[in-house]
């Protein structure tokens, strides 16, 4: 296997309570995390909806891939500290949009990918549709990354959640997906680009319509392969043993698209109609943090307390300082 499910995916952390005065974004330090799947589910404590945790619990591993820390972001905002959100420019072929703020707007608990034909082609760099795609600032490598989402319907469109990193960086074209086809969202294709190589596509059936509801898509990245999950089953792996992974610590990232002519047959063709990809958390726990064994949880003063770790408090948009 290539490593534990990312349903295992908690730290030694204590849960504080949403409202703390946000702590400076440039402080990546300490611990703070929890899971909403597993030991601790953060919607149940005094009915408090704890917004995103991010976490760093000192538990880097070796480079190349000594990156960032733990997080979780229910999307109360769209934390511009936090996240890189496109604007003004396109990613050329396949894609077949411009990319625009405005097109992705967080609140209530969700973040919401738009796509459509709005000030086209004049206000999207060029191209005949606007959409959306957000991105940490930081990278992460080894780890979990997962994401609760509903896909966008519609020939032509692609749902993704996604590590990159490439030559815009100054490091080889490196990547783990998931993705859902517009055409078709009974299924979902989990690829990987290991130094600007791919051809790994494998397309899984889901036995649900990812854009009727909400559901859990995860991957666990390892020295020794990838496994890809869907609502906490394993449904793919890849071994290291067979095919060269992906090595460098990329940017997580979500973005909607529509494909350009070079691309249809693979997705299908869009026909403009206005679109939205809905994502109610993402997050990520490094490789040693999904390892840990023997936490022991506690409630405290009605709050979920995990014993292990020094702690620093945040509020529903700020960071861990």
């Amino acid at each position: 296997m290539p490593g534990p499910s990312p349903d295992s995916c908690f730290l030694r952390a204590r849960i504080i309570r949403s409202g703390v005065r946000r702590r400076s974004p440039e402080k990546f330090g300490r611990c703070q995390a929890g899971s909403r799947k597993g030991l601790i589910n953060l919607q149940t404590f005094r009915g408090a909806k704890m917004k995103r945790l991010l976490c760093a619990a000192g538990l880097g591993l070796a480079a190349p891939l000594a990156s960032a820390s733990a997080f979780l972001d229910q999307f109360d905002t769209l934390d511009g500290a936090f996240w890189y959100v496109a604007d003004g420019w396109h990613n050329g072929p396949p894609f077949n949009v411009g990319w625009r703020a405005d097109h992705a707007q967080a609140g209530g608990g969700q973040l919401v990918l738009g796509i459509d034909a709005t000030s086209c082609p004049a206000g999207c760099s060029g191209l005949p549709y606007a959409s959306a795609n957000v991105a940490s600032n930081a990278v992460y490598g080894y780890g979990s990354v997962r994401g609760r989402l509903q896909a966008a319907a519609g020939a032509g469109l692609v749902t993704s959640l996604f590590t990159y990193v490439g030559p815009d960086s100054g490091h080889a074209h490196d990547e783990i997906d998931i993705e859902i086809l517009g055409q078709d969202t009974t299924r979902v294709q989990f690829n990987f680009f290991a130094a600007g190589s791919t051809g790994n596509e494998y397309v899984v059936d889901l036995g649900f319509d990812a854009s009727a509801a909400m559901h859990d898509y995860a991957f666990a990245w390892s020295p020794t392969g990838i496994a890809w999950y869907v609502d906490g089953v394993l449904r793919h792996t890849v071994s290291a043993a067979s095919v060269t992974l992906p090595s460098i610590p990329g940017q997580v990232m979500v973005n909607l698209w529509a494909v350009d002519g070079s691309a249809t047959a693979w997705a299908g063709t869009y026909d403009g109609t206005p679109a939205l990809a809905r994502y109610d958390y993402v997050g990520f726990t490094p490789l040693a943090a999904v390892r840990e064994t023997g936490v022991l949880a506690l409630l405290v003063l009605g709050l979920p307390l995990v014993l292990g770790c020094s702690l620093r408090g945040r509020g529903q948009n700020g960071r861990a300082g």
